[in-house]
């Protein structure tokens, strides 16, 4: 991508580009103090936000975010580079009003081993959660009316709960999906995705879908609008009735049944 293809993107088409930091490869993994943390974020920001660095990818093009796809440990350090990040975005909307994105991809268990204590320190604007390549809590788990406040299933409600508690309580929390099965484990139908899309209208925090990755749509054509529209016209699923039973007691032994006077 060249520096006129994102100015392209942004000024034509309205689409916000954000530069994401870390993923699933090696080579990477915790800051040794506060201090490098906050020279890595400064760095990154001269590099891709506004601000002049010589070494600039992208030339004059100025992303309109970051995203924190931080998954090698140790975690340290994460937290201030999220916190500083956030700091230099606030300082620059001050004096010019732009509006800056800060988002994170933690994966589904709770609380997230990388990015829990940043997600918990510093305002983001918003989490694509990876329902994918984690068992017990990946999107093909998802059945309607089933519990989804704990990590033994599919957590989307644990995440809108977590969202609500942040530093930014509008926080908004994505449904991150695979968007081919060839690439991840809890891959999900066209179908059941649309029907988790609509079930998830329900909690106010839902953002919307995200997908991994873009590159490889041309492996299932069709998913991603086929999602796109579900967003707008999938309607929200009654829950299933649950049916009450009178209820059994044992008193020495015996079972009977209460009797309503």
């Amino acid at each position: 991508m060249h520096s006129q293809d994102i100015i392209t993107c942004q000024q034509t088409y309205k689409k916000k580009i954000l530069i994401s930091l870390g993923g699933g490869t090696q080579g990477y993994g915790g800051i040794a103090s506060g201090a490098q943390a906050k020279l890595f974020a400064e760095t990154v920001w001269a590099m891709f936000g506004n601000q002049w660095h010589y070494l600039r990818p992208f030339g004059e093009a100025i992303v309109d975010g970051f995203d924190l796809d931080l998954e090698n440990g140790p975690a340290a350090g994460y937290e201030n580079i999220a916190y500083r990040l956030r700091q230099l975005m606030n300082d620059d909307k001050a004096k010019t009003g732009k509006e800056w994105i800060l988002t994170g991809a933690p994966q589904c268990p709770q609380p997230d081993a990388m990015l829990d204590v940043a997600l918990r320190n510093t305002v983001f604007d918003a989490i694509f959660v990876q329902f994918y390549n984690n068992p017990s809590c990946q999107a093909s788990n998802w059945v309607l009316g089933k519990d989804q406040t704990t990590n033994a299933g599919f957590n989307f409600a644990m995440w809108d709960a977590y969202a609500k508690k942040s530093k930014n309580p509008k926080m908004k929390v994505f449904l991150a999906l695979p968007l081919a099965g060839e690439i991840a484990t809890g891959y999900v139908s066209r179908s059941k995705a649309a029907s988790i899309i609509g079930d998830l209208k329900r909690y106010s925090n839902f953002g919307g879908f995200a997908g991994w990755d873009a590159s490889l749509t041309d492996l299932n054509s069709g998913y991603v609008s086929d999602l796109k529209k579900a967003l707008n016209t999938q309607p929200i699923p009654a829950l299933p009735k649950v049916v009450k039973r009178k209820a059994d007691f044992a008193i020495h032994g015996h079972s009977h049944h209460k009797k309503h006077l």
